[in-house]
């Protein structure tokens, strides 16, 4: 007949990481047993107390919930639950994460794959070419669209087409065209290019009536927009749709997921960093803020976000509130800016490591400044960014770094090495 510790050892048959896991939490009671005979003054000043070990194992538990409590059942030892067994232990994470490798790298990151499968969007080249286009080419026809009153789709003489916004308030523009360059400085390829324009210039010559129509005012700029056809609303993810939102690096929210969906979650891991950078109010806090009067809201179309039929790209239109309006804000929608990055810990490596590069070396004023008028647009046309803003936003690219670093520090294997040599 067998004994407890040969049943024990049987319903664990198969299980590789089973044993080795048991070996290794044995080991460390004894080792545990030998310190606590020993105790003395000269304890490590980084050894942690009895509180933040019972803190870091609840955070443990919460945090795998499923695979902790499968490992209770099958050894069968209530002491797994003691804070003394294994709390930073990688063992665990790492057969969690084996779990997930066609989907998450490295703990926190979008595997190669899916970054493979991901729909082609804009880049340098395109916004080149787009600048290029709209110096020389003509306006032939305005007519209404693109949204509010005084914007116009604007159709150029090769058959070409764009959104114009014109708006009285510079600050719009602004937030327009810095919040732009800026997704392209952290490498988001979801933004339409974009140029400025002013009606005044020769290639608006054939419109002039159409224009005064509007009521343009020809020595304000506009934002000419590359015009992209058979786009669909795009739905918030039922995953952000709730108080708990959340996406984390676990199988209960990506293990059963279609391929399609996880590349629209990778794109929404980008979002939710550009909106935070930029304090975007017109897009999902906009949802979330509406929700309070209408319990739909979530439900609805996200504001301000358009997904291709062609290739399931999502479009992040209308930036025009980031930068400024939004930092103008923030003491009354901050919450609902930091709800949607608290619930993030995927991310696209790309973009990580760019705003690691932004926080570490400080210069995003700099790099705005070079994107915005080294194409021959001027201070007095379109002003820089205030200082004041320029802080802000140094401040909340330190806070999404801070961000994944606390998500490396939960999910990645490798972090205590991370950490060690950034030291």
């Amino acid at each position: 007949m067998r004994d407890e510790s040969s049943a024990r050892r049987h319903r664990l048959r198969g299980a590789d990481y089973g044993d080795l896991y048991k070996k290794v939490i044995n080991e460390r009671r004894l080792q545990s047993a030998e310190k606590a005979s020993e105790h003395s003054a000269h304890q490590s000043r980084n050894e942690k107390t009895a509180s933040e070990k019972t803190e870091a194992f609840a955070n443990y538990k919460y945090r795998y919930p499923v695979e902790t409590s499968r490992l209770d059942a099958r050894f069968g030892d209530a002491s797994l639950n003691s804070t003394t067994t294994g709390i930073h232990d990688k063992l665990l994470l790492r057969y969690r994460l084996d779990l997930l490798s066609n989907i998450i790298e490295d703990g926190i990151y979008w595997s190669e794959r899916l970054e493979s499968l991901m729909p082609k969007g804009f880049g340098a080249d395109d916004d080149l070419a787009w600048i290029k286009l709209v110096n020389t080419s003509t306006v032939v026809g305005l007519r209404e669209g693109c949204g509010r009153m005084q914007n116009r789709l604007v159709m150029f003489e090769d058959a070409n087409m764009s959104c114009a916004r014109h708006r009285q308030n510079i600050d719009q523009i602004q937030g327009e065209l810095f919040s732009f360059h800026l997704g392209r400085i952290i490498g988001i390829s979801n933004l339409v290019p974009s140029t400025i324009s002013f009606a005044r210039d020769a290639i608006w010559s054939k419109v002039r009536d159409q224009i005064r129509t509007a009521k343009w005012n020809v020595n304000r700029p506009m934002v000419l927009t590359q015009f992209i056809d058979d786009l669909l609303p795009a739905y918030i993810p039922a995953i952000f749709r709730t108080r708990d939102r959340r996406l984390h690096p676990v199988q209960e929210d990506l293990a059963s997921r279609q391929e399609s969906d996880l590349i629209e979650l990778m794109q929404w891991s980008d979002l939710i960093v550009f909106d935070y950078l930029t304090a975007n109010l017109d897009r999902i806090v906009n949802n979330l803020f509406n929700q309070r009067w209408n319990r739909e809201m979530m439900n609805k179309p996200a504001h301000n976000l358009l997904r291709s039929r062609k290739n399931g790209l999502l479009l992040f239109i209308d930036n025009e509130s980031g930068l400024l309006h939004g930092y103008r804000l923030l003491n009354e929608y901050e919450t609902f800016h930091r709800s949607l990055l608290d619930s993030l810990c995927v991310f696209r490596k790309k973009t990580a490591d760019f705003v690691e590069l932004l926080h570490k070396k400080g210069n995003v004023s700099n790099l705005l400044r070079d994107a915005a008028y080294k194409n021959g647009l001027d201070y007095q046309s379109v002003p820089f960014l205030p200082e004041k803003n320029l802080r802000l936003l140094k401040h909340r690219i330190a806070t999404v770094y801070k961000r994944i670093r606390f998500c490396k520090s939960l999910y990645s294997p490798r972090f205590d090495e991370i950490n060690s040599n950034e030291r």
